[in-house]
């Protein structure tokens, strides 16, 4: 197809480009390779030119790969500058409690059981630093921007390549600083910059009016897909909008830009405006727009690429798309270097590269029907249909190698929910600028925000049924991902360089990434799960217990409620591929536990929890309140018996009644766990000294394959000692070991002391 004929500004922008992102690469692996290449190009490009200079005659085809050469060195030095060289100076104080002081610049999130913001950091123990950071609380602070705060953080430095890190960067944000508790103060309150007050201010004025005549969900809804107001969509919305591939939905995008340039154009031929007005004004309402919206990086490639084709319009010559949309992004990296680490602008761009490519393959096909007389109109309306799923489906095979790179699961359903709720969403943009212009006249307003209202409402439903069917979505983490779709994106990359007489390879391409994905699914799907794997998480007191089969895991909680153990937890569920969290067990009731509970439901599909009857009048209170936020989060609820096993497949599992010790609020249990015939028992450290719970469990013990000794609940002060017929056994803290014995002891091994423990229960061969 050979991209880049005749284009060589869009070569230049695609050199540059690409070794920004190879700086971005070199930067969190290896960043003193950045000076060698820039370099290596540098002289490369010299030789270039020097060679046929020395022998009086330089041939103008040089000056292509030469200008190349030169933007590549370029990206390469501002990544490792700009870059390189703040994630080295913080490497020193990841994951250690620091002294911090910052200025508040924005608030992010603000829940009840959370509260994030961005800092400018202005001090790190003592040493001054300018830098920008994230602060992450499990309460609400109320913090003003502007305020200077001062205090103990537990701090880690954004450079692990995962989404949440490339998000942070993008920012300009290198550090995370989290705090357990209240261990900070307000020292004073500076005035923040008035413009960006007054355009927030704004902002959330037009979102309380949007909210005064479309109530509930449905104007948060409004709010987020028009002003880019995402804080203000529940969990469990924005978990259903990313479970069916449609998170693009609510991002301020090229989508949304091009129904506000299209309204206002057209209202301005409406009043017989002159061509250059009309450009001039409709590129002005679009910049205001962005400077309302937060400036969306892939708003301000639909901004620049639409600006060209006005500056077409003007100037009376012709615009190439493949051109403009390069060199936005070109435009877009040189003036903000951090965009490089921006996944949605990529997303963006590939996105509209793949549809911009399948349109010349479609035309390409129209010509050679239009040459054989196609004339039946059916025909031309199945064209038609097809070309639409052709140019989405295209998009979304663009979009694989991003989602592989940095995403952990691909939605199954993002076609033809992409398809279906497309048409929704433009209504929602049509109608919200004019129901703001007349929401002064009530009847107007009320009419327009009933409408809002039922458009919204249908799709909230939509989306809710789809991300509720279960198994929509598949972990990308499997090898056999790894394989394919770097595969296929290397080859289409190809061909789009290579000058093609038959373009027929492209789509062959497209459609064979696409039927092999298919046939692994029914590969993967079919088959029951062969294994399970068991993972024992503990940090402390707190220990959590996860089993995973093909991608879905059920967890067991024996923590007190708190939250330091979701980061682990996230971690390892994505190294086990797991896209759903069929159940969440608890084994018995903390006051917290509801804080951790919804900061789960916020980061993973959940389908249901169990909930142990409760045994007074505290636990019953509890219950109430975790009752209420599975209601909010469209939550399963199932209140279990103890010592009643519970069944996921070829998973069984069961927990023992509580008791309690004099010396400890704290209850001793146990819980049971098999599959495959084999069985994995964990018990709390003091289990013995309950007679009627020790006799029960030596009974488990000896047909065991696992015993899990943890440290959540009363501190043991007397020996303990349990048969074993066979298998491991685990204790989760060193000062267990003195007090530990086997009876008839086996032949086992004894795992002590660390925060992770695996296990795996699998058919037998035989």
């Amino acid at each position: 197809m050979n991209l880049f004929g005749k284009r060589p500004l869009a070569l230049f922008c695609a050199a540059f480009a690409v070794s920004s992102v190879g700086g971005l690469c070199l930067t969190l692996k290896q960043s003193e390779l950045h000076l060698p290449l820039a370099c290596i190009l540098f002289l490369t490009a010299a030789l270039l030119i020097a060679v046929p200079l020395l022998r009086a005659h330089f041939h103008p085809r040089l000056l292509t790969p030469v200008l190349a050469l030169l933007f590549a060195a370029l990206a390469l030095l501002e990544s490792h500058f700009l870059i390189g060289s703040k994630l080295s100076a913080i490497s020193e104080v990841d994951a250690q409690v620091i002294s911090c002081k910052m200025q508040i610049k924005e608030e992010y999130w603000i829940k009840n059981y959370l509260s994030s913001y961005r800092a400018e950091v202005e001090q790190l123990d003592g040493t001054p630093c300018k830098m920008m950071a994230t602060v992450t609380l499990p309460f609400n602070a109320e913090w003003k921007i502007g305020d200077v705060v001062e205090g103990q953080f537990t701090a880690h430095a954004v450079n692990d390549g995962s989404e949440n890190a490339l998000y942070r960067l993008a920012d300009g944000i290198f550090l995370d600083l989290e705090a357990e508790e209240a261990s900070f103060s307000v020292v004073e309150t500076a005035t923040p910059d008035r413009l960006s007050v007054a355009l927030s201010d704004f902002r959330e004025e037009l979102a309380a009016l949007i909210g005064t005549w479309v109530s509930g969900e449905e104007g948060n809804l409004v709010a987020s897909l028009f002003l880019n107001k995402r804080e203000l969509l529940s969990d469990k919305t924005s978990l259903a909008f990313r479970r069916t591939g449609t998170t693009h939905l609510l991002a301020i995008s090229g989508m949304h830009l091009s129904v506000i340039i299209l309204m206002a154009d057209l209202l301005l031929r409406v009043l017989g405006s002159q061509k250059k007005t009309r450009c001039a004004i409709v590129l002005l309402l679009a910049f205001s727009y962005l400077s309302l919206t937060g400036f969306a990086l892939s708003a301000c490639r639909a901004f620049l690429m639409c600006a060209f084709v006005y500056l077409s319009w003007l100037f009376r010559s012709d615009n190439d798309a493949i051109t403009s949309l390069f060199f936005a992004l070109f435009f877009l990296l040189a003036i903000s270097p951090y965009s490089v680490c921006d996944i949605g602008l990529w997303m963006s761009f590939l996105a509209v590269l793949g549809i911009l490519v399948t349109v010349r393959l479609l035309d390409k096909l129209r010509e050679r029907l239009k040459r054989k007389r196609m004339k039946e109109k059916h025909l031309r309306r199945l064209l038609r249909i097809l070309s639409a799923v052709c140019i989405s489906l295209a998009a979304e095979i663009f979009l694989l190698f991003p989602m592989w790179l940095v995403f952990d699961e691909l939605s199954l359903v993002a076609l033809p929910c992409g398809l279906l709720l497309s048409p929704l969403v433009t209504a929602v943009l049509v109608l919200t600028p004019l129901f703001l212009l007349v929401s002064g006249i009530p009847v107007l307003a009320a009419l327009l925000g009933r409408l809002l209202y039922a458009i919204c409402h249908i799709l909230l439903t939509l989306i809710s049924y789809f991300s509720s069917l279960h198994g929509i979505t598949v972990s990308l983490g499997h090898r056999f991902f790894d394989f394919l779709i770097p595969l296929s994106a290397l080859v289409i990359a190809l061909l789009l360089l290579v000058k093609l007489k038959r373009l027929r390879w492209i789509p062959i391409t497209m459609g064979g990434t696409a039927l092999s994905i298919l046939l692994f699914l029914l590969v993967l799907r079919l088959p029951p799960p062969d294994s399970v794997t068991a993972d024992f998480l503990c940090q402390g007191e707190n220990e959590l217990l996860i089993f995973s089969m093909d991608e879905e895991s059920v967890i067991c909680d024996n923590t007190s409620g708190t939250t330091a153990l979701l980061r682990d937890t996230y971690d390892l569920l994505h190294e086990r591929n797991v896209t759903e969290i069929c159940a969440y067990i608890l084994t018995h009731y903390h006051s917290r536990h509801e804080n951790a509970l919804a900061r789960l439901c916020s980061g993973f599909a959940l389908r249901a929890i169990y909930l142990p009857l409760p045994q007074n009048e505290d636990e019953t209170f509890i219950l109430a309140s975790l009752l209420t936020l599975a209601k909010r989060q469209g939550l399963t609820v199932e209140l279990y018996d103890r010592e009643n096993p519970l069944s996921f497949g070829p998973l069984s599992l069961s927990v023992s009644n509580t008791s309690y010790l004099k010396r400890s609020t704290h209850p001793i249990y146990s819980v049971s766990a098999c599959a495959f015939n084999q069985k994995l028992l964990y018990l709390s450290e003091s289990a013995a000294e309950d007679e009627a719970l020790y006799s029960t469990l030596c009974e488990q013990a000896n047909t065991a394959d696992l015993l899990l000794f943890g440290t959540h609940g009363p501190i043991t002060k007397h020996p303990f000692s349990y048969p074993l017929g066979k298998g491991y056994v685990f204790l989760a803290d060193e000062s267990l070991l003195p007090y530990f014995t086997l009876q008839d002891t086996p032949a086992c091994s004894i795992v002590c002391g660390g925060s992770h423990f695996s296990f795996l229960m699998q058919k037998d061969e035989k």
